[in-house]
């Protein structure tokens, strides 16, 4: 099945409004989806993604045909941020 992520987010090398396609199986998780894109990517990192779809914030380890993920559909990338706390 054919899925296309838009980046919502500048990465590394990835400018913001970027698009690309990735093959995955239609029980393939989120997190494999997330592999395939870092293997195309290689300054993408699994941990740093966050992928959407309708502005929902998708688990790692839902399958596309779980959260009813259709070939040609458009998921959205942000970059996950990590908050942190400082001691004083």
């Amino acid at each position: 099945m054919l899925v296309i992520v838009e980046f919502l987010d500048d990465f590394e090398n990835i400018v913001r409004g970027t698009k690309a396609s990735f093959d995955p199986e239609y029980n393939d998780s989120i997190e494999n989806l997330k592999v395939m894109m870092t293997l195309k990517s290689t300054d993408l990192e699994v941990t740093t993604l966050r992928i959407l779809n309708h502005g929902k914030i998708l688990r790692d380890k839902d399958s596309l045909n779980n959260l009813n993920i259709k070939q040609g559909d458009v998921l959205q990338v942000r970059k996950r941020t990590v908050m942190g706390c400082n001691m004083f």
